[in-house]
């Protein structure tokens, strides 16, 4: 339920907030998002969340564990984010860390919450499928990265606080 609450919120923000890429046709969504599930962002969640959260909360905090994983997955990024022309460039990379961090904190309370990479590999590939198909400034995806971590943080506690009353 988690991921398709997550899912239709960041369609519709992305619908909303950015403008679609008309040099990209319509039937291309569903191969895209083939392909980043198979070989882009989805791939990746093996070793975001298949390894290293569940490594990392055995010694630090929901929040802790999301920024340390998110300064790795970010410096794993570094090498596309410095070649010119390769789809992720951008020469301001400080807004990309920064909805790394926001977007690490989603993927974290996902696979909490499910114990799911493939709900992981699943939402990070729509993401990635979403920042190809529409185009926005670094403000209008930081917004809506801001939005699913401010939701994530207070279901997480949320349950975590209601759990123990």
């Amino acid at each position: 339920m988690y991921v398709i609450i997550f899912s239709i919120i960041l369609i519709f923000s992305f619908a909303f907030i950015c403008n679609y890429n008309k040099e990209i046709p319509f039937y291309f969504i569903v191969p895209l998002f083939i392909y980043a599930i198979t070989f882009g962002g989805g791939f990746e969640e093996l070793g975001w969340r298949g390894i290293l959260q569940p490594n990392l909360e055995k010694k630090h905090s929901f929040i802790v564990n999301a920024i340390i994983t998110e300064i790795i997955w970010g410096l794993w990024h570094i090498p596309l984010q410095i070649i010119q022309g390769f789809v992720l460039f951008d020469p301001n990379f400080v807004p990309f860390m920064f909805g790394i961090i926001m977007f690490s904190i989603v993927l974290a309370y996902i696979y909490k919450k499910t114990n799911s990479i493939f709900y992981c590999a699943f939402l990070h590939s729509l993401y990635n499928t979403l920042t190809t198909i529409f185009i926005a400034n670094n403000t209008e995806v930081l917004m809506i990265e801001f939005v699913l971590a401010f939701i994530s943080i207070s279901l997480y506690y949320k349950e975590k606080y209601m759990n123990k009353v």
